[in-house]
């Protein structure tokens, strides 16, 4: 197993020298980073996609597609919808960027 990990370390490391790789990634992380906490938020609720789509007047696939990891179509008031039925409130912060 310590293999494989430092195989993927190794990977990584080379994704991460390649400047389309890094470009891709940086914007798609807060995505990522977005889907991952609805995720979270929504098993941590107990919840089905059904259930929570119920909750916020949709679908169940509106649900799967906004919890897909290649989607970024969501709009803030969605995000804000689904918050506030996960009892949760949303809060985004601008950070400057180092040069």
């Amino acid at each position: 197993m310590a293999k494989k990990l430092s195989d993927l370390d190794k990977l990584e490391s080379r994704l991460m020298e390649d400047p389309t790789f890094v470009n891709e990634y940086k914007a798609s992380k807060p995505f990522a980073e977005v889907t991952m906490q609805i995720i979270r938020a929504r098993y941590d609720a107990g919840l089905t996609q059904q259930q929570l789509a119920e909750k916020i007047g949709t679908r169940q696939s509106v649900i799967s597609r906004i919890e897909s990891f290649d989607y970024s179509g969501m709009n803030l008031r969605t995000l804000q919808r689904i918050a506030e039925a996960l009892g949760l409130e949303v809060d985004i912060q601008l950070k400057r960027v180092a040069s």
